[in-house]
């Protein structure tokens, strides 16, 4: 009787905890002004461009944190201290700027030491108006909302 007691509470405590390996995820929720260069490769097309806008970064559900983008791109995300890291593989669509992407995350991390301001780059790879492309993108992003 006493291993299955071990066990159930072995059970509810994996149920409970969080996706990632720990942090404060409250330092991310909020919305926040971002600020990145994003350099893409694409066949026959190149180039890099600013972008700027806000994203707002929830509560996950089978992750710590979903993130969305100012064009509408949805992504997870997990959290361990200071620093949430993308779940790598996933794609999104978005339209923004007149341009349709499809895009497949091969890395990503956010880091944010005082839930006031943060760092963040990702990259993968896909598709830019239908042009095989990879990119990446660096940036900066200030909270303006805890919501």
């Amino acid at each position: 009787m006493k291993l299955v007691d071990n066990m159930r509470s072995l059970l509810v405590l994996v149920a409970i905890a969080p996706a990632g390996c720990g942090g404060n995820v409250a330092n991310f929720i909020g919305t926040w002004s971002a600020s990145d260069t994003l350099t893409y490769t694409c066949t026959p097309l190149g180039g890099m461009r600013s972008e700027t806008g806000d994203s707002t970064i929830k509560a996950g559900i089978g992750s710590d944190l979903v993130v969305t983008t100012a064009c509408g791109c949805n992504t997870n995300w997990n959290v361990n201290g200071n620093t949430a890291t993308i779940v790598v593989g996933q794609m999104c669509v978005e339209n923004c700027n007149n341009t349709t992407a499809t895009l497949s995350f091969d890395a990503g991390s956010i880091t944010t030491s005082d839930g006031k301001s943060m760092t963040y780059t990702d990259s993968g790879h896909g598709t830019i108006d239908g042009a095989s492309c990879t990119f990446s993108v660096v940036g900066t992003a200030t909270k303006v909302s805890n919501q």
